[in-house]
């Protein structure tokens, strides 16, 4: 089986811009949502599956280009574009996404700042 490494083949953008060059982590999750459907002839639990809530995490060193971009997104949250994909490969994932949560850290004097950020898709992302 074949496998490819992270660099220099994940993409990362928000908002029309690429943060690729500022993310050394990024991960799309699907998080479907469970229903219960256990009643009193049930042997065991019952669930069906529900709605899903997709999301994209992403983080790396920080950089003013990053906070120039997330900076104004999480003042006034509001849906744009976010595309998380494998370069040279033959798929990219598309969703209107907003801003869920962001963190810049500043750990110890001796080491980098870093930023984290959790963008949450509205729907289904397109798959292309």
């Amino acid at each position: 089986m074949a496998a490819l490494k992270g660099a220099g083949n994940t993409t990362v953008s928000y908002a029309g811009t690429a943060l690729t060059a500022y993310c050394n982590q990024a991960d799309l999750a699907a998080t479907v949502n469970a229903i219960d459907t256990t009643d009193f002839s049930s042997v065991a639990t019952e669930n069906i599956p529900g709605l899903a809530t997709w999301t994209i995490s992403m983080g790396g060193m920080l950089d003013t280009a990053v906070e120039a971009v997330l900076g104004p997104a999480m003042i006034t949250p509001a849906p744009a574009t976010a595309v998380i994909g494998v370069a040279g490969a033959t798929y990219t994932w598309t969703s209107t996404a907003f801003l869920g949560n962001v963190t810049f850290s500043s750990p110890s004097p001796a080491e980098g700042q870093t930023w984290s950020a959790s963008l949450v898709l509205s729907g289904i992302p397109t798959r292309a």
